[in-house]
């Protein structure tokens, strides 16, 4: 295990935090400069909405369903299984704001714009630490004492 890890998990975790925002962006300025699809602004404003309310809620649950077998390994399985759900839980609601900046892309409804903005606010504040792992994956004092 790298002396580094949790500053590379959490260099990761700002990557995929902010490149949500990066196409939101992207996505604002390009539908600038064309028409909006009005055929898909009812279907693609509701789907926006309910995608974003179930990527953030099934994010937490999908996260602990992943988490909870590996709590009972050894340090190396619980860094590995806390990894993985911080990934997976880190595209899923990368997902549910990608989509959003899409739709908006689509329909132009500037009410859809803060939902991926709070997505990404949210995401940020879930950023894995050396403290969330050990709180997490109920890590004892001397596990903790070789992650340093």
């Amino acid at each position: 295990m790298p002396k580094n890890y949790f500053q590379i998990l959490q260099m990761l975790w700002l990557v995929l935090s902010f490149t949500p925002i990066i196409v939101l962006v992207v996505m604002v300025v390009v539908a600038q400069n064309t028409a909006p699809q009005a055929d898909f602004k009812g279907l693609f404003d509701y789907l926006a909405a309910v995608l974003s309310v179930a990527g953030v809620s099934s994010s937490g649950i999908v996260y602990n369903q992943i988490l909870s077998p590996y709590k009972s390994g050894d340090l190396t399985q619980k860094l590995f299984g806390f990894r993985s759900a911080t990934i997976v839980k880190a595209a899923i609601l990368e997902g549910s704001s990608f989509f959003c900046a899409i739709a908006y892309f689509l329909t132009q409804s500037t009410w859809l714009l803060p939902i991926p903005i709070a997505i990404m606010v949210w995401m940020f504040m879930q950023r894995p630490s050396r403290q969330k792992f050990a709180a997490e994956m109920e890590v004892s004092e001397s596990d903790i004492q070789h992650l340093s």
